[in-house]
């Protein structure tokens, strides 16, 4: 009886776990089941290109294949990154070594974006809108086009990453002080 558990146990760990079953554990509470039609789905398309963009920021050092600039991580935030362009990359450079200047390079941005009912041809995306007016989309080298739906009817919220709802009722403890140069606990001065 040992043998054939021991047995057991050394099948199950060298089996290996099917693609299709660590899928199905990953979408775990989710069904395929939705009201979701193709032809009456309002998708968003939105178009991307390559266009020049200017980042402001502080020169730090430019040699003869690269340009380090300091700038800001986004428009909106206080964090600064160092970025490292390859001068074939750069558009205009202006200002001086650890003065303010500006940086133009070319980025993927969005452009454009239109929602509604699409249709795919081969060479255009066709959007109308529910006012019933068309806009095209021409497939070209510089522009590349992301189509997305919302499934509104059959989505279902995840709770990963979400923190536990704090109890009402919240039990003060008491805080222990450890003196690090000694490594034991300090006492509490009585006020």
């Amino acid at each position: 009886m040992a043998k054939a558990a021991a047995a057991s146990k050394t099948e199950s760990k060298t089996r290996r776990v099917s693609r299709s079953t660590k899928l199905e554990r990953k979408l775990n509470g989710t069904s395929a089941r939705t009201s979701f039609t193709v032809k009456e789905a309002q998708f968003t398309v939105t178009g991307y290109s390559n266009v020049p963009v200017e980042i402001p920021g502080y020169l730090v050092e430019q040699t003869e294949q690269f340009v380090f600039f300091r700038h800001k991580l986004t428009s909106a935030s206080k964090r600064m990154v160092v970025s490292c362009f390859a001068k074939s990359e750069v558009l205009e450079l202006f200002g001086k070594e650890k003065e303010v200047g500006a940086i133009t390079v070319m980025k993927r941005k969005a452009f454009t974006e239109a929602t509604g009912t699409v249709k795919v041809t081969q060479d255009s995306i066709r959007v109308t809108n529910a006012d019933g007016e068309v806009t095209t989309f021409f497939k070209t080298a510089g522009a590349e086009y992301e189509i997305k739906a919302a499934d509104e009817a059959g989505s279902q919220p995840s709770n990963r990453g979400r923190k536990a709802a704090a109890p009402v009722e919240t039990v003060k403890k008491s805080s222990k002080v450890v003196e690090i140069d000694r490594g034991r606990k300090a006492k509490a001065k009585k006020k």
